[in-house]
């Protein structure tokens, strides 16, 4: 029997890709959801076209008022958010676990998994599996380092480098990166110990190709947080690069100094200015490339090998992740109930081969198209 799945935002970038992939299975019912039906629909015309046996429906959902929440939630058995509404997760966990469903998201920001943490109790009472910064960033993240570990007999230091070029169909998409800028919480793994980091902990990295020797700057990723203990790490971090000189050394700091004013205000004139100078690249398959550089021992011997995966188009991505999460969600190799983050329990050898699978591959350095190099 199908599941009934609400993709909250199902006609964005993420949920667009996500619903696609859905449509095409028979283990799951779509409803697409957001506050502009219209745009839902023409996504149904398409999948319905090329996948007559669909299950899908589309409906009007504001999902910032807890009764719109109430009444879709009822029909279904699992939510998962992908529009960007970190500021109203309060209010969709509460509809959630009134209506005893499971809930996933993409949130990026930190203090989500904050908000969410309050509601454990209720979803440890309720035996329901809330799965927060599901994705590729974050999600991708410590399972890249757990396979690095399986390199190595005795895993040292793991540094995660990423390249993306950012297509967002609206302001209120890039608040979320905005936000971590105006409040930095990025910590990196030194000598076994963690640390607060800044812009002096920079680093310069060389990509492939496509996005070359870039700046990349260390941002919080919650899910690597004890990856320390479990694999013996001494040395670890992650680090993105920015988007282009005008964003990085313009729109980045005055985020920063008016965010120290009003992060409203902040938010408010730095997404339009970055909206603004991201839609004139116009870009349509945004690209990413993520590389995990490992060292260590193994034999006895040291040993350091870089792992790379790129794909060209990172909504794709996350939607071929998020597929890959719910076959171990149905499966129960997901731990349940509870509240995780999906980069700590997903079961990352199964994630990569259903990524590669799909022609995505994490291949170490003497497979891999020219690897960065710090």
């Amino acid at each position: 029997m199908a599941i009934k799945v609400l993709v909250i935002g199902g006609y964005g970038g993420v949920g667009k890709a996500l619903v696609k992939s859905l449509a095409a299975s028979s283990e799951y019912s779509v409803i697409i959801g957001g506050p502009n039906p219209e745009k839902g629909q023409r996504l149904k015309t398409i999948l319905t076209s090329q996948y007559p046996e669909v299950m899908i429906d589309v409906i009007r959902l504001d999902a910032t008022d807890k009764n719109s929440l109430l009444q879709i939630f009822k029909q279904v058995d699992l939510a998962i958010v992908t529009a960007t509404l970190p500021d109203h997760m309060e209010v969709i966990a509460e509809a959630a676990l009134e209506s005893n469903i499971d809930l996933f998201d993409i949130l990026i920001r930190g203090d989500v998994v904050d908000v969410l943490r309050k509601y454990e109790p209720g979803i440890q009472k309720n035996n329901r599996l809330f799965l927060t910064q599901c994705g590729f960033h974050p999600g991708l993240i410590a399972p890249m380092i757990k396979q690095a570990g399986s390199y190595f007999d005795s895993l040292d230091e793991a540094q995660v480098f990423m390249a993306m070029e950012g297509v967002f169909e609206q302001p209120g998409a890039i608040k979320e990166i905005l936000y971590e800028v105006m409040v930095p919480n990025a910590q990196i793994l030194e000598n076994g110990y963690w640390k607060k980091a800044d812009h002096k902990s920079a680093r310069q990295f060389e990509f492939s190709g496509h996005f070359g020797k870039r700046a990349c700057y260390p941002v919080e990723m919650r899910e690597i947080y004890g990856i320390e203990t479990e694999l013996g790490l001494r040395n670890c971090g992650v680090y993105t690069s920015g988007f282009d000189d005008y964003i990085d050394n313009f729109i980045f700091p005055l985020a920063f100094v008016l965010g120290k004013f009003s992060k409203r205000l902040s938010l408010y004139v730095s997404s339009r200015l970055f909206f603004r100078r991201i839609k004139k690249k116009a870009l349509k398959d945004p690209k990413v490339e993520l590389v995990v550089v490992a060292s260590g021992s193994q034999k006895g011997k040291p040993k350091k090998i870089t792992l790379q995966l790129q794909a060209d188009n990172s909504f794709e991505l996350t939607a071929h992740v998020l597929l890959a999460l719910l076959h171990q969600y149905m499966d129960g190799t997901i731990p349940r109930p509870g509240l995780y983050l999906m980069g700590q329990v997903i079961d990352e050898d199964r994630l990569f081969e259903e990524l590669n699978n799909k022609g995505i591959s994490l291949l170490p350095d003497e497979l891999a198209p020219p690897e960065g190099r710090v």
